[in-house]
Formats: structure tokens, sequence, C-alpha cells
């Protein structure tokens, strides 16, 4: 996360993650972290689409035909991206069927190869119905750097965010339109995710109401985080984690 996240010390970011660190997953591959995703229960997760798209095309084309999903690695139960916890790798891999590349439709659903543990420090949490109005604060959770040009640590943080709605938000863009009206943004002056960052969930009262596709740039209002608006998808995924 960029400017997002404050150390517990005195500093320019936010603080620590305590509660999210069991239901936020790191996606790597090859221990090179590519994003983050959420638990939605023992099976599955969700994330942006792009992680599954890198993720894809990493294994299967960039890399050596030897590749395998066991080189994906999926870490549960830790604060740290790259060390303690879970890890188990992928099963299955779903895409939004509309999802084209762009930040419309970005999700996807990664079933793991070993059903997460509850008992070690790991729950799964739920989709909200319905977004919460606009200016609303939210906290979004990630692995990303701490601004747009440095490296993660690998650290989950957290940020408080407010909430900015979709007809507010594609004007910051206008006139390159990335999204449609089943995204929305938030907004705040150096607090916000950056790289790495892509899949983060931003949360509302204990439920996840947004999943971070991404932005121009790291905590500015000039160009907002960009997230999924998942509380107009859960028929979708449902349907998916059910079947």
């Amino acid at each position: 996360m960029s400017h997002v996240y404050q150390e517990l010390n005195p500093g320019p970011f936010e603080r620590k993650a305590s509660m999210m660190i069991t239901t936020n997953l790191s996606v790597l591959i090859n221990d090179v972290l590519k994003g983050a995703a959420t638990l939605l229960n023992q099976n599955w997760a969700i994330t942006a689409a792009v992680n599954v798209f890198i993720i894809f095309f990493t294994v299967f084309l960039y890399l050596n035909t030897s590749t395998t999903s066991d080189q994906v690695t999926i870490r549960s139960a830790s604060n740290n991206a790259f060390s303690g916890g879970n890890t188990t790798t992928l099963k299955e891999i779903v895409f939004h069927p509309n999802y084209g590349g762009l930040w419309k439709d970005d999700l996807a659903l990664i079933k793991l190869a070993t059903p997460a543990n509850f008992s070690e420090g790991v729950k799964s949490i739920s989709i909200a119905k319905s977004l919460p109005k606009q200016g609303t604060n939210a906290v979004v959770v990630g692995w990303g750097p701490k601004s747009y040009f440095s490296t993660t640590d690998g650290i989950l943080r957290e940020a408080v965010v407010p909430v900015m709605n979709y007809e507010t938000c594609k004007q910051k863009y206008y006139p390159i339109f990335l999204f449609t009206d089943t995204s929305f943004c938030t907004a705040k002056d150096n607090v916000g995710p950056c790289p790495h960052d892509f899949g983060d969930p931003l949360v509302y009262k204990n439920k996840v109401i947004g999943i971070f596709s991404g932005s121009f740039d790291c905590g500015s209002t000039t160009y907002p985080a960009v997230y999924a608006d998942v509380t107009q998808y859960n028929k979708w995924i449902n349907k998916v984690i059910k079947s």
C-alpha cells in the first residue's frame, strides 16, 4: 500500500493490520508477491481478476513448460506475505465471465488446493449486500508498498478511507473510462492502495464491500483507488462457491 498504512510507531503511514490477518491471503508466484485475496469459506477466496490473469500467463506462458500451479503459493494466517502462517496452492480459478482485462468486472474466485483450517487462526468473511453512502469510512487491507515506486516489505497493513460513489469517481478519470457502475472508489490524500495491492478487500462493518482493481496513482484524490463493487456480484459469487 502506498502512503496507505501507518505503522504502530509514529510515521507517515497508518497501522499494521490485526483483525484482517485471519481473512486475508497473499498470492505469490515463485515467492514473488502478486496481490491479495480474501477468504470466503474454507475452499474459496475472492481476488481481483488481474491477479489471476497475471498468475495464468506467468505460470503457463512466460515460464518454462515444467511450471505448475505448485509454484503458486497462497498464504494465510500471517501478517507477512512471505513467511509464517499456512500455505497451499491453487486448485481452480474462475474469472468473472465478463472480465476483459481492464477494471470492469475485475473479479475472480480461486479454489484452494487444501481447504483452510479454521482452527489455525483463519476465518472467512461475508460479502455485504449494499454499499454505504458516499463519504462513509471503510478499511482497506493489503501488502503493497508504502509509495508508488518502492518495494513492499510484505507486512499486512490497513488504512481508513472514505467511500466515493461511481458517478463522482468517473469524473476523476474522464475522458478515460476503464470501469462502469459496477465499480466505486475511495480517495484520501496520501492514503490508499498501490502496486501489489490488487485484490485488497475494502471492509465496512466486518463485511467486504469492494476488491481493489487499480488506480493511476497511490493515495491520491486526483486519481482515486477503484474497486469492484462486490455487493453487485453476490449471485455470481454464491453460484460458483456453492457449485
